[in-house]
């Protein structure tokens, strides 16, 4: 599952940040009609952004919206103050609009969504058409 492999990616940079990951995954076996290599790419930029911008836990969650999967990750603090781009590394601070993009190309979307504890972005991405939709149990991974 993608969302558990980028989980493990990045657990050890999180936890150098005195933070924690998780995994809440409520789609059972839903199968998103997708490249697996962009969308772990597009978690990666997702996670990347709510290490260095957010605070708190970091929470992987996917949940079944209509005919879509919803992969969202979730910082819960207060956002750190913004880094001042370092035009000496031009591949920084396009995070983003790549996952946009790549969102896009993958015939979904990108919302991002400010709270009052934290940041949401999430990707929705189209289900693998001609499968029943079933009920879920919740799986919880730390």
């Amino acid at each position: 599952m993608l969302a558990i492999a980028a989980a493990e990616r990045w657990r050890g940079r999180v936890a150098a940040a005195g933070r924690r990951i998780s995994v809440h995954w409520r789609c059972g076996d839903e199968l998103a009609d997708v490249d697996p290599v962009r969308v772990a790419q597009a978690l990666d930029n997702l996670i990347a952004n709510a290490l260095e911008h957010g605070g708190g836990q970091i929470t992987i969650e996917g949940a079944r919206r209509g005919r879509r999967l919803e992969l969202a990750v979730r910082d819960h603090g207060a956002r750190r103050p913004a880094r001042v781009r370092d035009h000496a590394q031009p591949r920084r601070g396009h995070g983003l609009r790549l996952t946009r993009s790549l969102a896009r190309g993958n015939g979904g979307r990108l919302r991002v969504r400010a709270l009052s504890h934290g940041t949401v972005a999430a990707l929705e991405l189209p289900l693998v058409p001609g499968r029943e939709p079933r009920i879920p149990p919740v799986h919880q991974r730390r």
